[in-house]
């Protein structure tokens, strides 16, 4: 499957609450390479808190991130409801 690169048709897709129910499939569909634009991470952070199981090393160690991310999601349902192999490296030290 190809993956959809445009930043701008993605961050529409994520005001759509309508699609909620397939952030998932738009999270793999997507350019990967977008999980590295802070406004990309932040707008799927603010649509969909498990979004921050795609979020880098690289973009929790971002102020901005790492800030929205301490102030609006529980980050101990990850632990008690992910794979181990699934949880980012960030995530595990986090919660330690």
């Amino acid at each position: 499957m190809k993956e959809f690169m445009d930043k701008d048709f993605i961050l529409e897709l994520l005001g759509y609450d309508y699609f909620c129910d397939a952030f998932s499939v738009v999270y793999n569909w997507m350019d990967q390479t977008l999980w590295e634009d802070k406004e990309i991470v932040l707008a799927a952070l603010e649509a969909d808190a498990s979004a921050v199981l795609k979020v880098s090393d690289r973009m929790a160690a971002d102020q901005d991130v790492h800030d929205y991310i301490a102030e609006n999601v529980e980050l101990e349902w990850v632990e008690h409801s992910v794979p181990e192999d699934k949880i980012p490296h960030w995530i595990k030290e986090w919660i330690q």
